[in-house]
């Protein structure tokens, strides 16, 4: 459907950029636009950010003197554009407390669930057009933004990565391309010598790479697209949507079947995925683990793996590879061992499905309290959507 209005012509028009710690992505997009034709010329900007990102953000662009934000609307004209601090949000963490950098699952989970909470609040307004800009930040935090803005970006909303000439990217005195030329000083290797090459912001390209993207909102339920749901649940959301959301569990194939996409497993790795699966089946809340959960002898947690392994193995407990596990797992897995068996299988699943349709098929972590270092891990899968080939 296209829309009455194109995106300059929407009364609110708003830039949503992630950003690190190069907060220089934010101008030279806003430059972007505003050169564009039509030029789309934010009338806000809005940044999520580390709180290191808001600290540069502060200091480098929204300084009253020197602020390179304020001066980019001076060069330009660009007198309607509200940028403040009260427009960088800085992602926490589960205790409420800024995040630095994004280091671990918890962390990644946190600014998920805040950056596409974030995006949602902005697609509310029928009167705004958005425009988002991948460039900054940590890479998940743009496959979030663009993720999000797949699950609920109108047709007015746009996806872009903005691009600068080599010699000026990421410059730490180059913000956006002055109107009148100016000499900076390039910093390259030269055998072991710096060579401080002088460059003119004349010669200074800046581009925006639009990206298309699959808009899925119109398959979304009413109540998620105002509601606070997680981000996890809003991809079981949209996986649900799918006329093929089905888990299959083909024992006889040793293959997995995510939304009629097969995944074909080793006999180990398919053991580890039943024996998650049947955990989440019968424990639902309480299935997720870790390998500490398994370190003793006789444990009858990996047992059950076991169990699940010689089913795999079509009851063969003669099979070298049944007979190797036994030994290997006699006291349990250990670190290595649980991320050897973890890891294969998320990446098959991933390679198959892609990143973000892959998602609620993969053992993903749980979250725990910001003072402990060990993840439990598990399937979330609903349980009405999983269903088992025993026999053939």
């Amino acid at each position: 459907m296209t829309p009455s209005r194109t995106p300059h012509e929407y009364p609110r028009r708003v830039l949503l950029a992630v950003a690190g710690t190069t907060p220089q992505i934010l101008t030279e997009t806003i430059y972007a636009l505003s050169q564009a034709k039509p030029p789309f010329v934010p009338t806000e900007v809005h940044v999520v950010t580390t709180s290191e990102g808001a600290h540069r953000i502060h200091l480098q662009l929204l300084d009253e003197k020197t602020g390179k934000f304020h001066a980019l609307c001076r060069d330009y004209k660009l007198r309607d554009i509200t940028f403040t601090a009260s427009h960088i949000k800085v992602l926490i963490d589960s205790q409420g407390n800024p995040l630095q950098d994004i280091v671990s699952p918890q962390d990644n989970e946190q600014a998920a669930d805040q950056i596409v909470a974030w995006l949602r609040g902005f697609t509310q307004d029928a009167d705004c057009a958005i425009h988002a800009c991948l460039a900054g930040g940590r890479k998940t935090m743009g496959f979030y933004l663009g993720y999000g803005l797949s699950l609920f970006g109108r047709e007015q909303d746009r996806l872009s990565h903005v691009l600068v000439s080599p010699e000026f990217e990421s410059h730490r005195e180059f913000f956006y391309k002055p109107p009148k030329a100016q000499t900076l000083y390039g910093r390259s290797m030269v055998g072991a010598m710096v060579d401080e090459r002088p460059i003119s912001t004349a010669d200074a390209k800046i581009w925006l790479a639009v990206i298309p993207f699959v808009r899925l909102r119109d398959g979304l339920p009413e109540a998620l697209l105002g509601g606070k749901d997680s981000y996890t649940d809003a991809v079981q959301a949209v996986q649900q949507s799918l006329p093929n959301n089905k888990l299959v569990i083909d024992i006889p194939d040793r293959q997995i079947i995510c939304g009629g996409i097969p995944v074909k497993l080793s006999p180990r790795d398919m053991a580890f995925y039943v024996w998650h699966v049947q955990r989440h089946i019968e424990l639902g809340e309480a299935a997720p683990l870790t390998w500490k959960n398994t370190m003793s002898e006789n444990n009858p947690i990996t047992a059950a793996y076991l169990a699940c392994y010689l089913r795999v193995l079509s009851d063969d407990k003669w099979h070298t590879d049944y007979k190797t596990a036994q030994r290997n797992l006699a006291n349990g897995f250990d670190k290595d061992t649980w991320a050897g068996y973890l890891n294969p299988v998320n990446k098959k699943i991933t390679h198959a499905l892609g990143e973000a349709r892959a998602q609620p098929f993969k053992l993903n972590s749980q979250r725990l309290e910001k003072s402990s270092r060990l993840s439990l891990y598990g399937l979330h899968y609903p349980v009405a959507q999983i269903e088992f080939i025993k026999h053939k």
